[in-house]
């Protein structure tokens, strides 16, 4: 489907995107372990559309963290209904995690909702790690001095991804 930007600034306006949540099941012993949160916009008129339809517009024009916001507000609304210790992923967009106010905003998010951060699990993208490893430093520390749980998402096949994330988990 072809989306323009007049449309994801209406889709935002009306809070047409909605989070979906897929099943972390644990490999080991295949118990539920939570679900991540993942965007899907409610269109009034064609059902839901898919992020790769709408999220790099997003991203190229400044409409990222408001789309991040809103799922992850929406999200946390609906964990009480999660036992514990059931988790929420969230994904963040490399560009976020260029922000030093993400962690505040995931803050912000989890006291008006009363979702526990302990039981918030934020996927950093190794992208995100390469483009600006000293700030993905400082706000993975904040994410973890928050209670957050950390975790690598889309994992190239490189080495040199696990050392760099072990550098950001373990920053002081």
């Amino acid at each position: 489907m072809l989306v323009d930007l007049i449309d994801v600034r209406q889709a935002l306006e009306h809070e047409e995107v909605v989070p979906c949540f897929q099943p972390l099941v644990e490999l080991k012993t295949g118990r539920l372990a939570g679900f991540e949160v993942l965007a899907r916009w409610r269109h009034p008129d064609f059902g839901l559309i898919l992020p790769e339809n709408f999220i790099s517009l997003a991203e190229q024009n400044g409409l990222i963290g408001s789309l991040s916001q809103q799922i992850m507000t929406k999200a946390f609304m609906s964990a009480p209904v999660l036992p514990e210790p059931l988790v929420l992923a969230i994904n963040f967009s490399p560009l976020q995690l260029c922000y030093l106010s993400l962690p505040l905003q995931i803050r912000e998010a989890s006291k008006d909702s009363g979702f526990p951060l302990q039981r918030l699990m934020v996927e950093i993208t190794e992208s995100a790690l390469v483009n600006n490893l000293e700030v993905a430093r400082k706000i993975a520390f904040e994410l973890k001095e928050m209670g957050c749980r950390l975790a690598l998402d889309d994992l190239e096949p490189d080495i040199r991804a696990c050392a760099t994330f072990r550098r950001c988990r373990s920053a002081s």
